[in-house]
């Protein structure tokens, strides 16, 4: 059958089209995962892993590829991983960012380790299995909101570091009993225990700086160590 120039011609070019299209598919790379590790100036910051979104326990490095520190935890690093019961925070961090931890529903205890000096707001938020917080012992500032809704948090101490307790920050918790360790001035603004069924604060020569409205009737304070109890510009309600 005699086949006309224009029909080798189109021929030709739907080939030429067919074979572009299968290099450039070809050429398409799928894009590696996203690296959890963001480099700063001679640190790492961690962000998490969304291929550790479903698991039980989580041990966050110490290190990154380079051998750099790992010292700060990231905004929403770990937001609503809701299976993660445990984590084990490095000494090496520093910082943990807002929302951190915020909504992981099974986190059941959490151990902040010495060399964490400031934690962002909302970051414990909605945990609503946290039992137990430990250490905080160089946090100088409670932030706002950060175990705001934790229901199965009964007990806190706060060790001599903390400066600062700030808006609502456990709010909704169930706490019955605060020990504050810190003698000298400790600003609290913002209603940070606000429906909390406190039965008593246990603190040692203490004073309380700024307004605050949902503290225990004075009656209901009792002495850690010194019978002292020295409260300043406090509005009481019960």
């Amino acid at each position: 059958m005699y086949r006309t120039k224009s029909f080798w011609i189109s021929v030709f070019i739907s080939s030429a089209v067919g074979l572009l299209v299968i290099l450039h598919v070809s050429m398409l790379q799928v894009p590696p995962p996203l690296s959890p590790f963001i480099q700063g100036d001679g640190f790492y910051i961690y962000r998490g892993e969304v291929s550790k979104r479903q698991s039980i326990s989580i041990q966050i490095p110490a290190e990154g590829p380079s051998g750099l520190p790992v010292t700060e935890i990231a905004a929403n690093a770990f937001k609503n991983f809701k299976n993660l019961k445990t984590v084990e925070i490095p000494d090496t961090i520093i910082e943990i960012h807002d929302n951190a931890f915020r909504g992981c529903i099974a986190l059941e205890s959490v151990y902040i380790p010495d060399s964490v000096t400031k934690i962002g707001h909302s970051a414990f938020r909605d945990c609503v299995k946290l039992e137990m917080v430990t250490g905080l012992n160089s946090v100088a500032e409670i932030s706002a909101y950060m175990f705001m809704d934790c229901p199965a948090l009964k007990e806190i101490t706060l060790p001599e570091s903390v400066r600062a307790i700030h808006t609502q920050a456990f709010f909704g918790a169930s706490l019955k009993e605060i020990t504050i360790l810190y003698s000298g001035v400790v600003s609290i603004a913002g209603d940070p225990f606000a429906k909390c069924p406190i039965d008593r604060v246990w603190v040692r020569d203490l004073t309380v700086q700024g307004q605050y409205h949902s503290l225990p009737t004075s009656s209901n304070w009792r002495p850690y160590l010194s019978p002292t109890i020295k409260i300043w510009d406090v509005a009481y309600k019960p």
